[in-house]
């Protein structure tokens, strides 16, 4: 991947962490007012493991990056 490439998945694995931890905060993917946490349920843990991956994944992007500059 070429670093602008890399550079857009960055600004997408963060967009996408953001509004997984809004949805379980919030139960929304934006930011309210006031909190309104998501109960232990299966989604919620679905959500958190799919917040791991994609920081690992940003790592990973992260790495990348600093070996291209």
């Amino acid at each position: 991947m070429d670093e602008n490439t890399l550079k857009i998945r960055h600004h997408s694995i963060q967009n996408q962490i953001t509004r997984k931890e809004n949805q379980i905060k919030y139960q929304s993917p934006s930011k309210k007012d006031k909190d309104n946490p998501m109960p232990e349920c299966p989604k919620r843990l679905k959500l958190q493991k799919q917040i791991e991956n994609l920081k690992v994944e940003l790592e990973k992007v992260d790495y990348a990056l600093a070996r291209l500059a």
